[in-house]
């Protein structure tokens, strides 16, 4: 699951250095040049940062919220939910732990969890970006969906996941599943072939 990768993901960029590449080099700013660089690589610190995010989510973000903040407020809508008295605060790993305890009880009765799943599949993202590592997604090209009411053209498969997605509506589909799709899908086209 996409939340257990994200702490070793955050312990990586945070062994990165934060230097800006080419702020150290010689020589002062090139004419023309549009501005001035920061020394820091800022999306690296964006993501880092451990504070509330409240002083990196204004009106002018235009980056990464941190990992910790957008973490912490999904523990603290859960906890509410669930009005169980849980509360406080944690670091990134406790708190992906904390939220990977309870998905299953938020699948049954948070009808918010899609926009959480997107939220985490996001987090990944940036980080993997940050870290070099691109998450290059899977089309399924040529394979409808199997949801009699879409059967686009949109099926895909994420690094990480356990399962392949359409892209047009909510279905998603085990290895499996996509397999014995793929082959009815493949023995409808012979059979029309053979027709025509």
């Amino acid at each position: 699951m996409t939340l257990s990768e994200i702490p070793d993901l955050w312990w990586q960029l945070l062994d990165e250095p934060l230097a800006a590449a080419g702020v150290m080099a010689k020589g002062g700013p090139v004419t023309g040049s549009r501005e001035r660089q920061l020394p820091i690589r800022v999306d690296v610190f964006d993501l880092t940062h451990e504070g509330s995010g409240e002083e990196l989510a204004g009106e002018d973000q235009v980056g990464h919220l941190p990992v910790w903040h957008t973490l912490n407020v999904w523990m603290f809508e859960w906890a509410q939910r669930r009005d169980r008295g849980e509360h406080g605060t944690a670091g990134v790993p406790e708190v992906c732990e904390w939220l990977r305890e309870r998905v299953d009880d938020a699948c049954d009765t948070d009808l918010s969890i899609a926009e959480f799943f997107t939220s985490i599949r996001r987090l990944r993202g940036a980080l993997l970006g940050q870290l070099g590592q691109v998450d290059v997604p899977d089309y399924k090209r040529g394979v409808p969906c199997k949801n009699p009411k879409c059967y686009a053209l949109t099926l895909v498969h994420h690094a990480g996941s356990d399962r392949i997605e359409c892209g047009s509506c909510d279905s998603l589909l085990t290895f499996e599943e996509f397999d014995a799709w793929v082959r009815l899908v493949a023995a409808a086209a012979k059979k029309m072939e053979r027709a025509a």
